[in-house]
Formats: structure tokens, C-alpha cells, sequence
């Protein structure tokens, strides 16, 4: 029989297994758009000043998607189950100290 401390244990993990799959793909199609919307920005303020053509925003998200898969993400675990919330926060402003740190250069160049 299963005492109602490890009903709500597995209740508990059962919880936080739902609120996972919910956040998980939150934050990914978040991040997507984020680091498109930047990407389409910088893009336009270093790369097209070369020459390139510029690049409308679904073109930066799907540059931004290839990028994502091609390059290495830092782990967000501190070990095998606890996730390193500072580097989710981290992760999240990314984009945005990109772009305002672009917005800086190219003010200079």
C-alpha cells in the first residue's frame, strides 16, 4: 500500500513533469524568435554594408533555427536533475545584450 507521503512525491514529480513539457517548448520557440529578430538586425547593421543582400525576418529565424542546430549550447544542468536557473535567465537575455551591443558598434563604425 502507498502512504500518502509518496502519493504526493509522485504527485509532486508528476507536477513538475507537466510544467517541463509545458516550459520546454516555451522557451525554445521564445528563444527561436528572439535570437531571428536580432540575427535580421545585425544582419542588417555589419552584413549589409559588405555587400550581401539583406535578409527578411523569417529568413533570420531560419538562419537563427540552422545556427541553434549547428552549434554548441552550454548545458542549463547543474548535474543530472537539478537545471541551473541562471543560465535559463542567461540564455533568455542573450539576444537582447547581442543586439544592444551591436547597436553600440555600429553607432561607431
Amino acid at each position: 500500500m502507498i502512504s500518502n507521503r509518496e502519493k504526493d512525491a509522485m504527485c509532486a514529480s508528476l507536477i513538475v513533469a507537466i510544467m517541463t513539457m509545458v516550459f520546454v517548448p516555451v522557451v525554445i520557440v521564445y528563444l527561436i524568435l528572439a535570437f531571428g529578430f536580432v540575427l535580421s538586425y545585425l544582419w542588417g547593421w555589419f552584413v549589409v554594408p559588405l555587400g550581401v543582400p539583406s535578409i527578411g525576418m523569417m529568413h533570420a529565424y531560419g538562419i537563427s533555427l540552422v545556427m541553434s542546430m549547428v552549434s554548441f549550447k552550454p548545458s542549463i544542468h547543474k548535474d543530472d536533475k537539478e537545471v541551473d536557473k541562471s543560465k535559463v535567465v542567461g540564455l533568455m537575455f542573450a539576444p537582447w545584450f547581442a543586439l544592444g551591443l551591436g547597436y553600440i558598434i555600429s553607432l561607431l563604425m
